[in-house]
């Protein structure tokens, strides 16, 4: 009769199982949650990075076409590059 009490000591209820399959269950949902939730944020960072890439294209084309129609703007946008150059190294 001893030994059948300390056997069944030994075992797991049904209560602290569902409990600990619950809190699993629980943490394993929150980890994925915060999985998801990085993943969009670097899609999210990559597009930017891709806007911005194109962007930046687009005004270099329209520069150099500028330069090449003869308006002589090449001084002018050196000049207006280091002032943005300027204004964004004293935000860093």
């Amino acid at each position: 009769m001893f030994q059948k009490t300390e056997a069944l000591k030994k075992r797991f209820t049904i209560i602290e199982i569902l409990l600990s399959s619950t809190i699993g269950l629980l943490l394993l949902f929150v980890m994925a949650n915060a999985f998801l939730n990085f993943q969009k944020i670097g899609l999210m960072k990559n597009d930017n990075a891709k806007k911005h890439a194109s962007f930046e294209r687009t005004l270099m084309m329209l520069k150099s076409e500028l330069i090449q129609a003869g308006y002589g703007l090449h001084r002018i946008i050196k000049e207006f590059k280091l002032r943005i150059n300027h204004c964004v190294s004293k935000k860093t």
